[in-house]
């Protein structure tokens, strides 16, 4: 059975709720699947899962400092993370989420990973039907 990790930052609980969408859609598929607050998270949490799935928010036009953090504090490690591992993304935003769906592009391949179907981009007020969205991808993400 496959293991799916979804991590998530989270100002408001949105990406939570979405995260734990995420982790729906996949347990749903037939995986196992977990979700983490991504200031907790750590180089082996992302070695340990066969994919992974990251949700942040977009708060003053850019991606979450948390989420950031996140890739700084694992930077050292990444070949860890796992060559060819897929990975998701969901991004909460008001304005346009282009520039953080590129940073998370460009750190998913410094990883080693490999982008998955189609990332999910969720305007702040439209919250429940981005519920769908990531219950989609974290079906897809199963192998």
């Amino acid at each position: 059975m496959s293991q799916v990790l979804v991590l998530y930052h989270s100002f408001t609980g949105k990406c939570q709720e979405l995260a734990e969408s995420a982790a729906e859609g996949a347990q749903s598929a037939g995986a196992e699947a977990s979700t983490k607050d991504i200031a907790e998270a750590t180089i082996e949490d992302l070695a340990s899962a066969d994919a992974v799935i990251i949700g942040t928010p977009q708060p003053l036009g850019i991606i979450a400092g948390e989420t950031k953090k996140f890739f700084e504090r694992t930077w050292r490690e990444r070949e860890k993370a796992g060559k060819g591992k897929p990975l998701g993304v969901f991004v909460t935003h008001v304005s346009d989420p282009s520039g953080t769906l590129e940073f998370l592009g460009k750190m998913g391949d410094r990883y080693g990973m490999t982008k998955h179907g189609e990332w999910v981009t969720v305007k702040r007020d439209e919250v429940e039907a981005g519920k769908d969205l990531c219950r989609k991808l974290g079906a897809s993400i199963v192998a």
